[in-house]
Parts: C-alpha cells; sequence; structure tokens
C-alpha cells in the first residue's frame, strides 16, 4: 500500500473519532453561580458528566470516595478553606490533569502553579474563558492518541523537555541524535509530532528534519526545531529543511505548550479536510474517489504477495421509489442504515465504499470465495429483515449483490465484472447474490 494512503486512513479514523469523556469532570469553585455556568457550559458541548464541589473538604473526600477517577479538574487557586492553592497539590497528588482558574495574576502565582504540575492556568476575569477551557480540554483527550518523538543528544535536555510535556498528556518517544529518530520513526507510524535539537552527532537536526519530511509530508507530521545557538539564521534553516516551527532555547512553559499545540491543531484542520474529501457525509464511508484510489493500492498489494482478492458490489432494491414514496429524508435514512450493517459485518475485514446513489462496494482479501458468498448472504438476510420507520409506516427493502472474484489486471475490471454480476442478479429478479 502506498504510503501517502496509510497516513491519510489513520487521519480519516482520527478526524471520524467522536470526542467522548468515559470518566467525570470535577469543577472545583466555591462561587455557586460560575461552577453551575460551568458545568451547563461543559455539558452543552459534550453531553458529560460534570460534578461540583464548594470547598476543599469536599473535595478531598469526592477524590478519596471516586479513587481519582476524574477525566480532568478545573479548580479555583483559592478556597474560603484552602486559601493559599492547596487543592493543586491536592489534584496533582491524586494524578488527576488539572486546570488553574484565577481570578488575579502575578509572577510568583504563575511559577508556583505551573511549578506543581498543572496543564495550565487561566484568568477568570477574561472574556474568552469558557471557550479556552473547552478548546484545552479537547486538546489534551485528542493529545492522548498522539505520539511525540523528542530528540537531543543531551540526556539533562531530553529529561527536562519529557517532564514539560508530561502534564499534556502525550505518549512520548526520545533519541540522541538523527539516526537513532528515524529509526522510531519507522517503528512508530502514529507518531505525528517531532521536536529536534540542531547540533548532534551523527546526524544534526536539519539533516534529520530533512529525512523524516521525505518520509511524510507535513499533513502527516508536524516538525518543530529547537536551538539555543544566536545565529539567527538557525530558525529559516530548520524552516527550509521542511520545519513547522521554530522554538529558541530556553522557552517557557507557556510558549512550548502553545506551540505544540498550535501545530497538532493544524495537523486535525488538515485530517478535517480530507474528511470532507474522501468521506461520504451520509454514510461515514469512503467515497467513490478514495476507494478506488485505496482500492488500486490493496490490489497491488495483494497481487505482490500473492493474495487472492474479490470485490462485492451491492445496490439496494427499488431505491427510487422509497425516495418518490417517502422522501429523500427517508431514503438517506435507509442508506445509512445499510452502510451501518456494511461496517458491522465487514468493516473490520474489507475496504468498504458508497460508489455511487444507492451503490455499495467491498473490497477485500479472501482464501476460500465460498466463505465470502456465505457471509455476503447473511448480510442479504439482514437487510431484508431490515426497518425503518416512518411515522405509522414501516419500510423494508432488499439488496442485490454482484461477487466476483476473478484474476484480473487492475481495480476498474474487477469493477466492471462485479457490475455485470449485479445487472444479473437484478435480471434475476433482485434480492439476490451473483457471483459468476
Amino acid at each position: 500500500m502506498h504510503t501517502k494512503n496509510i497516513y491519510r486512513e489513520k487521519a480519516l479514523d482520527t478526524a471520524n473519532t467522536k470526542l467522548t469523556f468515559s470518566k467525570p469532570i470535577l469543577v472545583i469553585e466555591d462561587q455557586y453561580s460560575i461552577a453551575s455556568f460551568t458545568k451547563a457550559k461543559f455539558q452543552e458541548r459534550w453531553d458529560c458528566d460534570v460534578i461540583l464541589c464548594h470547598d476543599y473538604k469536599t473535595a478531598k473526600t469526592l477524590i478519596h470516595e471516586n479513587k481519582s477517577d476524574f477525566q480532568i479538574a478545573i479548580c479555583d487557586l483559592h478556597l474560603p478553606d484552602a486559601p493559599s492553592g492547596e487543592v493543586v497539590d491536592l489534584l496533582i497528588d491524586a494524578n488527576i490533569p488539572t486546570l488553574v482558574l484565577t481570578a488575579s495574576f502575578n509572577e510568583r502565582l504563575r511559577t508556583t502553579v505551573l511549578e506543581k504540575g498543572v496543564v495550565d492556568y487561566i484568568l477568570k476575569s477574561s472574556s474568552n474563558t469558557y471557550d479556552y477551557l473547552s478548546r484545552v480540554i479537547e486538546r489534551l483527550e485528542k493529545n492522548k492518541r498522539s505520539q511525540i518523538l523528542l530528540v537531543d543528544d543531551s540526556p539533562n535536555a531530553l529529561a527536562h523537555l519529557e517532564h514539560m510535556l508530561k502534564p499534556l498528556q502525550f505518549q512520548v518517544f526520545t533519541a540522541q541524535n538523527g539516526v537513532e529518530a528515524l529509526r522510531i520513526l519507522d517503528e512508530q507510524p502514529a507518531i505525528n509530532m517531532i521536536l529536534t535539537d540542531y547540533r548532534m552527532p551523527e546526524m544534526d537536526g536539519f539533516e534529520l528534519t530533512l529525512n523524516a519530511r521525505k518520509k511524510r509530508g507535513h499533513g502527516q507530521l508536524s516538525i518543530i526545531g529547537l536551538s539555543a545557538s544566536e545565529n539567527r539564521t538557525v530558525s529559516a534553516q530548520f524552516l527550509k529543511h521542511g520545519a513547522n516551527d521554530y522554538l529558541n532555547k530556553p522557552f517557557i512553559y507557556e510558549e512550548l505548550f502553545c506551540r505544540v499545540h498550535q501545530n497538532l491543531n493544524m495537523l486535525d484542520q488538515m485530517d478535517a479536510i480530507l474528511t470532507i474529501a474522501y468521506i461520504d457525509y451520509l454514510t461515514g464511508l469512503y467515497n467513490r474517489r478514495f476507494f478506488f484510489e485505496k482500492g488500486q493500492d490493496l490490489f497491488e498489494q495483494s497481487q505482490a504477495k500473492q493474495l487472492n482478492l474479490a470485490m462485492a458490489v451491492m445496490d439496494i432494491d427499488h431505491f427510487k421509489k422509497i425516495n418518490d414514496n417517502f422522501g429523500h429524508d427517508v431514503g438517506d435514512t435507509v442508506l445509512k442504515a445499510v452502510a451501518s450493517l456494511l461496517k458491522q459485518d465487514f468493516g473490520n475485514s474489507a475496504l468498504l465504499g458508497r460508489i455511487g446513489g444507492e451503490e455499495f462496494a467491498l473490497l477485500f482479501n479472501f482464501a476460500d470465495v465460498n466463505e465470502i458468498n456465505n457471509r455476503l448472504e447473511l448480510f442479504r438476510q439482514k437487510v431484508m429483515a431490515l426497518e425503518v420507520r416512518e411515522n405509522n409506516t414501516v419500510i423494508k427493502t432488499t439488496i442485490s449483490i454482484g461477487l466476483t472474484a476473478i484474476h484480473a489486471n487492475n481495480i476498474d475490471d474487477l469493477l466492471k465484472q462485479g457490475d455485470k454480476n449485479l445487472y444479473q442478479a437484478k435480471a434475476e429478479g433482485r434480492n439476490c447474490i451473483v457471483c459468476l
């Protein structure tokens, strides 16, 4: 399979992953109105469980009873029974990612809360407070699926950088030179960011950036160059070699926090664009364009490995009548229901696509064509049993399937034969499978 499609598929899977929280969010705030407003905002955005408490004593009991099982905590820095920020120590000791809300700010407070290991601090007075809070919480959840590679020849520098990133929930890999970094990059295809120093033995940061960029484009991998050099051309050289960004050492935590997240957010935006380009908006299946682009890769891979490859082309019977009699909204519901069954039965074993209005296609490797035929027959029966309800009316449908496992020269030949078999299934009365 072409490398570009491996990362496109990963991007599409990521972009299609709905953000859900398996644990409740803990809000510790002594002002009841602010706490209630925060809870309402979060539940409106995510439909999640939010637990409120208004003092240190209640928070301590709650954390003990729940065994620290919280998604994240948002806490007021100064509580009536903990005026010096003791609640932050309580949360950090319980290994709960923590965002601090404060009505005042100065350098001493900033240093104090960051040294404790909080994710970030936010001023209550800002008009952007709750939007920023929400974006940080969402980013932290996405960070759990992000892998970052840190590259520096200094063990102390690596340890310091890893410590700075610890609150942000990343999976972190480390390397001490460019050669080692490229090996890890090959071994860990899910890595989506590299932070690399400039001066290193064996392979410096410029050469590492150049070689890493040959392996993965800007849409799959973000690279941030790092250096303590006073030479102002270093940043330009990093960017010219393919880096996305540059940080001059020494940098503060907030700068690292913002740059890393900004670059990952840009990758997310590119993922969203890929979703629009390659995913059918109605069914969530691959659209025709990407199905055949990825299908050609699968075809070539199967030929190289001498694997059998089959294609099934299927069409919902009398779909026009459904649209004419019940409306296009009901027709869309039928399409989504059939697509859902497809994903349920074949999502882990076949390439699936919506290649026309009511036409779907499957591409898969197989050992025994009879086994594939039996699986498709079970699917056909499920579609026949499918019921879509519109007011007091039950809409039922059937599906015709053309299956082919011929030795073809390309993906288009498979499609042509699959189409022929589909037409034959229609000619034989529909609601059947034809494999010639």
